[in-house]
């Protein structure tokens, strides 16, 4: 204390000051006569200060220390971009900030200073907390408690400064792990997103190219666009359009397709009848797959049964639908 010379008393003051908290807010603006809560303001203590000790500060450096504290603590008051609610954790440093300026002459010159660096982090720290109400509450109460131990434990060494800021920003770096873990999920569920659409689109685009002139029945078709379709689209996500259950699902399709169309010779019936079992168990698993309930797949088999009965064993075509067929060829030989 003997160091600080002119100060010593001014000081002292300031030192047992800053153990206490008396709170209060005080109403700012157009908004003050509603009692809105958006027109309270931290108190800023410091001109308060500067009356209360001005006969013990002499020199003019010291008095214009004091104004530029308090415009400091008028800005960060009013800072629009941290949250009202957390302006008032910046109250309690006004005492330890001016008092830290008043003793080490480099707060104003070094933009590294301890006090100063705390000041600017907890500023952007307060800054994250909107909107996100699990880290507001974190940051209050760490804030709180490096604040506290300032207030407790400052004298003029900085090095409090420093210990607390180190605290803050352990907190800060373990939130930010956290939000850049939850970040990376969040993209990677986005890209997964991404390329799932982007393989539905090709697989679309293949089935659109295998149905393209087919005049099929309903129950088929829709079942290639739909169940079949996602399907396909799960194998080419999961791997990629040269695995072979892709291929084989390709190839189930193809199958079906064949299967449904009437049969005249006894070898196309022959085949029909040894694919069909295979065919019914594949579409079957891939149904299953994409977890299509019986509820669906029995009435698709059950018109797909039809359809390979009606494929084995057309319809005789009548005397006119042979006549038509013999005029037709007369004609084209014509």
């Amino acid at each position: 204390m003997l160091a600080l010379g002119s100060l010593a008393s001014a000081v002292a003051l300031l030192d047992r000051w800053q153990r206490i908290d008396p709170g209060g807010e005080i109403p700012v603006g157009d908004d003050a006569a509603t009692g809105s809560e958006s027109a309270l303001l931290p108190l800023n203590r410091i001109p308060y200060i500067r009356a209360a000790i001005a006969d013990q500060i002499v020199n003019s450096t010291d008095k214009i220390t004091i104004d530029v504290i308090g415009l400091l603590f008028d800005y960060i008051f009013r800072d629009p971009s941290i949250p009202e609610s957390l302006r008032s954790l910046f109250s309690r440093l006004q005492v330890p900030v001016l008092k830290t300026a008043l003793v080490d002459r480099s707060f104003f010159s070094d933009r590294k200073h301890p006090a100063r660096r705390l000041l600017d982090h907890l500023a952007l720290a307060a800054i994250g907390a909107v909107g996100d109400g699990r880290y507001r509450n974190a940051f209050e109460l760490i804030s709180a408690g490096v604040i506290d131990e300032v207030c407790r434990d400052f004298k003029v060494d900085v090095a409090v400064f420093d210990a607390a800021d180190a605290k803050l920003q352990e907190f800060v770096d373990a939130e930010q792990r956290k939000a850049a873990a939850a970040l990376d999920q969040e993209v990677a569920a986005a890209l997964s997103v991404e390329e799932s659409e982007a393989d539905r689109s090709h697989v679309r685009a293949l089935i659109r190219d295998k149905l393209a002139g087919r005049n099929l029945p309903f129950d088929v078709r829709s079942f290639s666009e739909t169940t079949w379709a996602e399907y396909l689209t799960s194998l080419r996500v999961q791997g990629g359009t040269q695995s072979d259950d892709w291929h084989a699902a390709v190839q189930t399709l193809d199958n079906l397709l064949w299967s449904i169309t009437a049969k005249e010779r006894t070898a196309q019936k022959a085949r029909l009848a040894k694919m069909v079992p295979p065919l019914i168990r594949s579409l079957r698993a891939g149904g299953a797959s994409v977890e299509v309930g019986d509820d669906r797949m029995k009435p698709f088999l059950e018109a797909v049964y039809e359809l390979h009965m009606a494929a084995i064993n057309p319809r005789p075509r009548t005397e006119a639908a042979r006549a038509r067929g013999r005029a037709a060829r007369g004609r084209a030989r014509g």
